[in-house]
């Protein structure tokens, strides 16, 4: 995990100091995403968001960190889901 925070660290800031759970992931286009949660529970998201991937309920380009709304508290781990696409038959 350190090497991912340092990677990060520039957008990250003082919550690189208390990141418990991070989480880098790209969408299809290569397009890069972070969610990370911080000692206190709290979740934040910066990335390029297409599609609404951090669920800040819009989607634009996220360029620092920025408070994710959950409804539960603790978190102890990430878990992705990817959608694969098939090629139509025909």
């Amino acid at each position: 995990m350190a090497k991912i925070i340092k990677t990060f660290e520039h957008k990250l800031g003082k919550c690189s100091e208390t990141t418990k759970i991070i989480c880098v992931f790209a969408d299809k286009y290569n397009d890069k995403n972070v969610i990370f949660v911080t000692n206190d529970d709290k979740v934040y998201g910066f990335g390029y968001n297409r599609k609404k991937f951090l669920g800040l309920g819009y989607v634009e380009n996220v360029t620092k960190p920025t408070l994710i709304i959950v409804h539960h508290k603790r978190a102890k781990k990430f878990s992705l889901s990817l959608s694969l696409s098939h090629p139509s038959q025909g």
